[in-house]
């Protein structure tokens, strides 16, 4: 097996995600065929108090290379980019109850379901995935994604 850097041979603006992720999973197991159904978790609960923002943390805009988009909708489009290849049968978003009215629209456009917490829920990760374990679906792979990792809806 040989993985190698992918930018050797492509420019960055060449480079896909899609047909990098493709080759890489051909080359550890050029037999795999995905066929499970999965059901992706997105936390997206923080407020952003430390960022001295008043509204959640995902919402907030960043320079990508195709422009400035919030977090959770970077997030939203990369799993589109995932649905080609991936059976993905629904997409849960963790949210602060506070913060629904932020979510609202977002949530009729993109089809996600929004489950909401109370604040006394919301301490950490094992926590809010313990509050929300009557939402995840045993028959399906589950993937969890934080909301504040890294359009144009958002504030």
């Amino acid at each position: 097996m040989n993985i190698s850097n992918p930018f050797i041979k492509k420019a960055l603006d060449k480079f896909s995600v899609v047909e990098y992720k493709k080759s890489l999973i051909e080359s550890l197991n050029p037999n795999l065929k995905e066929t499970k159904d999965y059901q992706v978790i997105i936390l997206a609960a923080g407020k952003g108090s430390r960022m001295n923002i008043d509204y959640p943390k995902t919402l907030h805009k960043l320079p990508y290379p195709r422009g400035e988009v919030c977090i959770f909708q970077n997030l939203l489009e990369g799993l589109d980019n995932l649905k080609s290849q991936t059976t993905i049968k629904d997409i849960k978003v963790v949210i602060n109850k506070e913060s629904k009215g932020f979510f609202q629209s977002l949530e009729e456009s993109v089809k996600f379901k929004i489950i909401e917490l109370n604040e006394s829920q919301i301490r950490g990760t094992a926590v809010c995935i313990n509050e929300i374990k009557k939402d995840i679906k045993k028959n399906q792979e589950i993937i969890i994604l934080w909301g504040d990792y890294g359009n144009s809806v958002c504030k």
